[in-house]
């Protein structure tokens, strides 16, 4: 049995036996595990940066992953997860209907990795579908 990238006890997120995110990460330490020359920055001058990267595998699993740091507190996490590795799609191609369908996925994916249950007592986890960014997504809160 494969395991579990979502610990729904604690809300860590399991990279490698030997790296997990939690909201006790701090940005160098997903500096120091990503590379710097894989993750792409984007500090919004509020306090809040946003730290993405692309491709990550985990088992058989393709993710592209947005931590969201508020003072260099960790507060939320959005990804993607694809079976095959992610390439930049086109709005020649994109639809609702796709997009919808994506989200519906994203929740299976979900259920499969922790149930049916959203909410936790460390956050919440759930699919998305952002009708004016027109793409679905997996947002995980931190309390």
């Amino acid at each position: 049995m494969t395991e579990k990238i979502i610990d729904r006890v604690n809300g860590h997120l399991r990279f490698a036996n030997s790296f997990t995110v939690s909201s006790q990460t701090k940005p160098e330490e997903i500096i120091k595990y990503f590379g710097k020359e894989n993750i792409s920055i984007n500090d919004v001058k509020t306090g809040w940066k946003h730290y993405s990267v692309r491709n990550v595998k985990i088992n058989d699993t393709y993710f592209i992953i947005t931590f969201y740091f508020d003072n260099d507190i960790l507060k939320k996490l959005e990804f993607i997860v694809s079976d095959k590795l992610i390439i930049a799609g086109s709005w020649d191609d994109w639809s609702e209907k796709k997009e919808l369908q994506r989200r519906d996925s994203y929740n299976d994916w979900l259920t499969r990795e922790i149930g049916s249950n959203r909410q936790f007592a460390w956050g919440t986890v759930n699919s998305f579908y952002d009708n004016k960014g027109g793409f679905s997504s997996i947002v995980l809160n931190y309390k």
